[in-house]
């Protein structure tokens, strides 16, 4: 019996770092100003600048940190959503799961009709609801529980209990 099963990504954690070749001057500096804008609490303005730049910027894991922040204080909960899973997709320290490893799990047991638990959207699901980690891999208990009654659900179906 195989069971694959997505793995949390905590998406409020920034990336550890952008790759050099993402990044050039300009970038750094518009990152400065959009983050003035975001002190300033200017988040429309912010969210304006952040477009453009993720427009103009491929791949750079801070910029679409950023770009989702803003997004998320505008209420653009799908943009926000999106722009965090490819930051940490695209951060240049591999210390963590991402939405790439994550949608080859998703593809996979799909493909091989394997049973999956997406573990990942069960925890995404929440976000920014409750607080859904403890730090900045670990989700709270809850939804370990979530996890054991699903694998629970899915043995007695199986073993027919």
């Amino acid at each position: 019996l195989l069971i694959l099963t997505t793995t949390p990504v905590n998406l409020d954690v920034p990336p550890r770092r952008s790759c050099e070749n993402a990044s050039t001057a300009a970038t750094k500096k518009e990152l400065k100003a959009i983050r003035e804008l975001i002190r300033q609490q200017d988040y429309k303005g912010a969210l304006a600048r952040s477009k453009v730049l993720k427009d103009s910027s491929v791949a750079n894991a801070d910029v679409l940190y950023l770009h989702g922040q803003v997004a998320h204080r505008n209420g653009l909960r799908s943009e926000a959503l999106s722009a965090l899973r490819l930051s940490a997709a695209f951060d240049c320290v591999g210390w963590r799961a991402n939405e790439v490893t994550n949608s080859i799990i998703r593809k996979v047991a799909k493909e091989q009709r394997v049973t999956l638990f997406d573990f990942a959207g069960l925890v995404e699901k929440d976000w920014n609801k409750n607080v859904t980690f403890f730090d900045e891999i670990y989700p709270q208990d809850l939804y370990y529980e979530r996890a054991m009654n699903f694998m629970a659900t899915v043995l007695k179906r199986i073993l027919k209990l």
